[in-house]
């Protein structure tokens, strides 16, 4: 990296973030659309690539990489760090994010697969020791991966050389020294770390199962729209919802039951939503903007003002379904 090339990204720290994309793509930069560094976000790297839809906070430190790389919708939030020395990357994958006030050390590599998360406060580290070699302490320098859907609770360290798989839960105050197995989720226990399936944590995504988290996802959409804007409504007719927003429309229709979008407003103004939807559903609805929850794709090509409202609730609602709404556990083990 140039000198000047890091002087102009440190410089346009404190840019409106439409102004800093577009001063990173100058700089070579890969930045997909609707991608954003948000003002006062220090990010200063070799190779810097992030998918549609990703975005850095503001008071956050990246720095001294060789590569920096976001799949698509992930985000880097408020106080975290992402820093090394020169030599090392950070890759992550889609869906990704850093919690509140993450520290990642990348003196060696660390890789995210889809679907990770750190909560607030969780430590990656990729070196192990500060004193000095020539005095007989020992150090090391190793990579840190992480599969695909692994979350990381409140205030967990990681240490060099850790393999965790996939589908992996971490919870809160654990220190991982070792590899942990895909489908294995560790908790601290009062006398030793326990490693339990993570299927255990898991409930099966049956009929029911879905069926329950469609109602509720739509019963929550109210409170919602009555949250987050100004005149917030939602109008249910069958398995179309018109969301009313600040005086904005945006209708949402469920793909699965079989209904039509014709007559339901412009391709611009309608997001079809699907569970497992078929590769000839999501072809006949290339017009559309549409989501699909559980392969997580999605197909934006006509942006709506209230499309970003609509599509991270309908997101988190799918992340954090059994944290949200307290008895959902017990409902959708009914019939299950």
């Amino acid at each position: 990296m140039t000198r000047l090339r890091k002087l102009i990204m440190l410089l346009s720290t404190p840019l409106p973030s439409a102004v800093r994309v577009w001063i990173y793509r100058r700089l070579g930069a890969r930045i997909g659309p609707q991608g954003k560094i948000k003002p006062f976000a220090i990010l200063i790297a070799d190779e810097i690539e992030m998918g549609s839809d990703s975005y850095v906070d503001p008071l956050t430190l990246t720095y001294n990489l060789k590569c920096f790389s976001l799949g698509r919708r992930c985000s880097v939030r408020f106080g975290s760090m992402v820093y090394g020395h020169g030599a090392g990357s950070f890759r992550a994958g889609d869906f990704c994010t850093l919690g509140l006030f993450t520290m990642v050390n990348c003196s060696a590599d660390v890789t995210f697969g889809d679907y990770c998360g750190t909560g607030p406060r969780c430590i990656i580290y990729t070196h192990g020791n500060y004193l000095p070699t020539l005095e007989g302490y020992g150090n090391q320098y190793r990579d840190v991966r992480l599969g695909d859907y692994v979350w990381l609770h409140l205030d967990v360290a990681v240490l060099p050389g850790v393999t965790i798989g996939d589908h992996v839960m971490v919870y809160s105050r654990t220190l991982v020294t070792g590899d942990i197995a895909s489908g294995m989720s560790l908790r601290p226990d009062a006398r030793a770390r326990q490693q339990v399936p993570t299927d255990r944590l898991r409930f099966p995504s049956t009929p029911n199962y879905r069926d329950h988290w469609y109602r509720t996802v739509w019963e929550q959409l109210d409170d919602y729209a009555r949250r987050y804007g100004r005149d917030g409504s939602v109008r249910r007719e069958g398995a179309r919802v018109r969301f009313t927003l600040d005086g904005r429309h945006l209708d949402l229709v469920d793909g699965m039951r079989g209904e039509g979008v014709a007559g339901g407003g412009s391709p611009r103004e309608t997001l079809v939503t699907f569970f497992g939807g078929s590769a000839e559903q999501h072809e006949s609805h290339r017009a559309y903007n549409w989501i699909d929850f559980q392969s997580c794709q999605y197909h934006l090509p006509r942006p709506h003002p209230l499309l970003h409202h609509v599509f991270y609730y309908l997101e988190l609602s799918k992340a954090h379904y059994f944290y949200q709404w307290p008895g959902s556990r017990a409902a959708a083990r009914k019939g299950a």
